[in-house]
């Protein structure tokens, strides 16, 4: 009797009491410190496809990127104007010394009379080079800004892609980076792209231009510099025999001149 007697008390201790409220069954918790702790870090997103911010790795965050972007060869030539004319200046001139100018020159080999076609060759050989170098740089830089500019991006952890909300400061941070370092850099790239492109079409009009017109002018500047280096040997010999002549002349004037008093 009393092990029965035990038995009921001890299961009215652990077992919480119910309270019945218009039909509904409602637990009454014993105590409001025996609650489940649960970690920031361990809850559930609101969303499948969104994560909280310390769930993304840091090396695919946009700052990041941008920090590694920069870091890589030619991505830093667009930080200052200057430094952006100056490179690609020289890029231009050691491609063209370097790769175009020997490629022209097994075509338009005959000089000077196919130098304009050699030089013309060469430029386009060189913007075809350049134009989709500076558009690589272009669409690098567009990358890193687009993922500045926006509220959630996408990455990728335990082989899954998920997107990550930034928080108010953090989107604050990312678009006033975006604003004032990679905005002046995407407007120095599309300078650059403009200006190269332009100086396609000039090149190409101007191929056929100077093959008809430079042709015949050095044509006729060769013939008048054969004429003239004709004229001048010619001039050259005729003094020559002159000279040669009166030379003849004199000494037979003296020689006769000689004679009779010698008789």
């Amino acid at each position: 009797m009393a092990l029965i007697l035990a038995t009921a008390v001890a299961e009215a201790l652990l077992t919480q009491p119910t309270l019945r409220v218009a039909g509904a069954r409602h637990l009454v918790p014993r105590s409001r410190g025996v609650l489940l702790q649960v970690d920031k870090a361990e809850r559930p997103a609101p969303f499948a496809f969104f994560q909280r911010d310390d769930d993304v790795p840091v090396d695919q965050t946009p700052v990041f990127e941008l920090q590694a972007l920069r870091s890589q060869p030619f991505y830093d030539w667009a930080d200052t104007s200057e430094g952006l004319k100056g490179n690609l200046f020289k890029l231009f001139v050691g491609i063209t010394l370097l790769l175009s100018l020997p490629v022209s020159y097994n075509t338009y080999h005959q000089l000077p009379f196919e130098l304009p076609q050699l030089i013309i060759a060469a430029n386009l050989g060189t913007l075809a080079v350049m134009i989709p170098f500076v558009l690589r740089l272009r669409v690098g830089w567009t990358s890193v800004s687009t993922r500045l500019k926006q509220k959630s991006f996408y990455y990728e952890s335990q082989q899954r892609g998920l997107f990550a909300r930034k928080d108010r400061a953090e989107a604050g941070r990312d678009r006033l980076i975006q604003k004032e370092t990679v905005a002046p850099i995407l407007r120095r790239l599309d300078v650059s792209v403009i200006a190269l492109a332009r100086a396609l079409p000039p090149a190409l009009t101007l191929t056929p231009t100077l093959t008809l017109t430079l042709t015949p002018t050095l044509t006729l500047t060769l013939t008048l510099t054969l004429t003239l280096t004709l004229t001048l040997t010619l001039t050259l010999t005729l003094t020559v025999t002159l000279t040669v002549t009166l030379t003849l002349t004199l000494t037979l004037t003296r020689s006769s001149r000689s004679s009779p008093r010698s008789s």
